[in-house]
């Protein structure tokens, strides 16, 4: 359930990412100019609430062990003329801040995904990651990761249709979470 959950959040809230800060032309090149496909965070998604084990059901601030953000992302792709695909880098960061009830973490796993839909919104490939944010005396930590994403396309100049999506692994808890605190 937890899977479809975020499979049908992808597709359904990929239209409202903000890609405004990655999207970019590609390498100019011989033959037709194309563009790298649009890429965001899924609205809802930029934000995981991590709960204390044994922590009451219904979600409340008190009970949050850490909370991990979605930071920069930035990106850039290269159109491969060979194998007719897109090779797409995206670089992230994450932070994370200590909640009420974890003081005493050292570190904290953040599940994330990436996607890759069609032009016509499609779900093509989605895979999971996990990031570790080792925290400071702060209480708060940051982690970054690189991917490498390889899409193929029908032609060049259909590359920019394409689009990314990525956001946080969340359970129906934390879901319920950042709609009724976050405002989502």
């Amino acid at each position: 359930m937890r899977n479809l959950l975020i499979c049908l959040t992808v597709v359904l809230l990929a239209g409202c990412s903000s890609a405004a800060s990655m999207v970019g032309l590609g390498k100019k090149e011989e033959g037709p100019a194309y563009s790298c496909p649009a890429a965001g965070v899924v609205y809802g998604a930029d934000i995981i609430p991590i709960f204390a084990p044994g922590s009451p059901p219904k979600p409340e601030p008190a009970n949050l062990a850490a909370t991990g953000l979605w930071g920069r992302y930035e990106g850039g792709c290269a159109y491969n003329n060979k194998t007719n695909e897109v090779a797409f880098t995206l670089n992230i960061s994450f932070t994370a801040q200590k909640g009420p009830m974890g003081q005493k973490l050292e570190k904290q796993n953040l599940p994330y995904f990436v996607a890759v839909l069609s032009p016509e919104e499609k779900m093509l490939q989605r895979e999971e990651f996990s990031t570790t944010v080792d925290f400071d005396n702060a209480s708060a930590g940051t982690s970054t990761e690189k991917h490498t994403i390889r899409i193929p396309v029908r032609s060049k100049a259909d590359a920019g249709k394409y689009k990314l999506a990525f956001g946080f692994i969340l359970t129906n808890r934390q879901l319920n979470y950042n709609k009724v605190k976050n405002g989502y």
